[in-house]
Formats: C-alpha cells, sequence, structure tokens
C-alpha cells in the first residue's frame, strides 16, 4: 500500500493505493485505490475504486450487517451517505438491491436504487464544482513543482 498527501492550508487531500482498507466506527470499506479529502472541520470525503470496492457495515440495534458492492463508492461523513456507482449490489439479511447506482444513508439505515442519468442530472452543478476546485488544485500545486527554482 501506498500513500500520497498534499497539505493546503487546513485541507489535506491524498491517496491510498494497493489493498486498502479505511474503517470508521463499525463501517470497513476496501478498495484497490482510495482518494479523499480532510476538510478543515475534520470531515473526511472518500473515493474508492476496486474491482470491486466492498463496504461492510453493523446495523444498529439488530446483530445484522449491511454489506455492499460496487466499481467506485463516495462515502462523506458529514452526511454519512454512501454512494455506490456501476454495478452496485447492497445486501442486508434476506434482502438485495441491484442497481447502477445506489445511495445508502447510514444515519436511517436505507438504500435507494436511482437510475445513473437521473442522479447525473440531479448533481451536475456538485460534480462540475468538484471538477474545477480539483482542476484547479491541481494546476497551483503543479505550477509550484514547474515554476519553482531549484
Amino acid at each position: 500500500m501506498s500513500l500520497e498527501t498534499l497539505g493546503r492550508g487546513r485541507t489535506k487531500v491524498g491517496a491510498l493505493t494497493g489493498n486498502v482498507v479505511i474503517t470508521q466506527g463499525s463501517l470497513a470499506i476496501r478498495a484497490d485505490r482510495i482518494s479523499f479529502k480532510q476538510n478543515a472541520d475534520n470531515s473526511l470525503a472518500v473515493t474508492a475504486f476496486g474491482n470491486p470496492v466492498t463496504f461492510r457495515q453493523k446495523r444498529d440495534k439488530v446483530d445484522e450487517w449491511v454489506e455492499g458492492f460496487a466499481e467506485r463508492a463516495e462515502f462523506d461523513d458529514r452526511d454519512d451517505v454512501l454512494k455506490l456507482f456501476n454495478k452496485a449490489r447492497v445486501k442486508s439479511n434476506q434482502n438485495e438491491l441491484t442497481g447502477e447506482f445506489i445511495s445508502y444513508d447510514m444515519k436511517r439505515e436505507v438504500a435507494e436504487v436511482t437510475d445513473a442519468m437521473e442522479h447525473a442530472r440531479n448533481n451536475i452543478g456538485d460534480e462540475l464544482e468538484r471538477f474545477a476546485a480539483n482542476t484547479l488544485e491541481y494546476i497551483q500545486h503543479e505550477a509550484k513543482v514547474t515554476f519553482e527554482p531549484l
């Protein structure tokens, strides 16, 4: 496993590669590669990639586990929602959901299947904002490496 990090003021970004396992409480996410962003308020946003990405979490107040699988997963601990993309599947006890996009609300312990196009339409602004922020951060980092004298 390897780790790369880049600190920008009070926000930290990084990536883990290899057989990556991250945990928070009873939640465990396993992936081939994970990129993360830790915000100034200590909240953590994670994007995981794998073949597949898997997660497992113990349900509150019952002796059951929820498990999920997908090619990509996103988790933001500010809202405790895990988003599974591409060949997504969530299992709990005798119940199973499959689809191209599944949103799992960990606080409410509710999983919802949404059409991928509907999700993309509803979240295009957020995705473009995240893309722009990542692009600017990359340019700022590369400009320092490229243009600073040795």
